[in-house]
């Protein structure tokens, strides 16, 4: 009786190790896991960016000013820009989370379908020079280059597609252009 005891003892014994082992493997594959998850979330965060600012479209006004000496010969030649703000804007669009998938772990993103309109009323350029410029001083030229509308997006990796910019009565929208604070489009403003 002793003998089948202590057997049973071992036989018990023996089971919980093993259960204890596979436990610890099924506990370390979980974690392995966890930690798998949330390095594909970051990755996707990364790809997909976080966090998404988009600014009010505005029109920029570059410009080269240009110092002369009494002779004429040109002294020194800067260039500047000046902007100019819309009169209204409006922004209305959709958001959907859709979800990205890596093997077998998923991660949430969110899409957003956004429209946007601006109105703009641009007075004459003579009255859009920056005040330290308006004054009329002897040997100082200001050359306005072409004007351009820039929309300032702060994450444009996160862009399914390049936005598209729209001239009331002109039917051809006009792609953008990457530019430091966003997209820019040439309006063909003149």
């Amino acid at each position: 009786m002793r003998k089948s005891l202590t057997k049973k003892y071992v036989a018990v014994g023996g089971i919980a190790i093993a259960l204890w082992i596979s436990t610890g493997l099924v506990r370390s594959l979980g974690d392995e896991r966890k930690q798998r998850q949330q390095s594909v979330t970051e990755e996707l965060s990364s790809v997909l960016t976080s966090e998404q600012e988009i600014g009010v479209p505005y029109v920029r006004f570059p410009y080269i000013q240009i110092s002369r000496d009494d002779k004429g010969k040109e002294v020194s030649r800067t260039s500047g820009e000046t902007w100019y703000p819309p009169t209204s804007a409006t922004f209305s669009g959709e958001s959907k989370v859709s979800e990205r998938r890596r093997g077998i772990f998923r991660a949430q993103a969110y899409d957003l379908s956004l429209k946007g309109a601006a109105r703009f009323e641009i007075p004459p350029l003579d009255e859009i020079v920056p005040t330290d410029l308006a004054e009329k001083i002897s040997g100082r030229e200001i050359r306005f280059l072409a004007p351009y509308v820039v929309l300032p997006i702060a994450q444009r990796k996160a862009l399914l597609a390049t936005p598209e910019f729209r001239i009331e009565g002109i039917k051809s929208p006009i792609p953008g252009k990457p530019c430091p604070t966003g997209f820019c489009f040439d309006a063909g403003l003149t």
